[in-house]
């Protein structure tokens, strides 16, 4: 998650997709990547990716009320 959170830094958001994307494959549950990663997608401009993967941080946060608020947050800002 370190990688993609500094390639975020450096503007590189792509790059910082793929590194979510690959530490997903080793924790698929984690609501948290999903989220990131959905932010790099939009950063990305792939609105439809972003979307997807909004929805799944959505779906696994369950109870996780920290999670929700920060999905009702980019709700409101307009994110995807």
């Amino acid at each position: 998650m370190a990688d993609g959170e500094r390639l975020l830094q450096a503007n590189k958001p792509r790059q910082a997709a793929a590194a979510f994307a690959a530490a997903l494959r080793e924790q698929p549950q984690n609501p948290s990547l999903w989220l990131r990663l959905a932010d790099a997608e939009f950063l990305s401009g792939r609105a439809a990716k972003a979307a997807d993967a909004a929805a799944r941080a959505h779906a696994l946060a369950g109870g996780d009320d920290t999670l929700r608020r920060a999905l009702q947050a980019h709700l409101l800002a307009g994110d995807e």
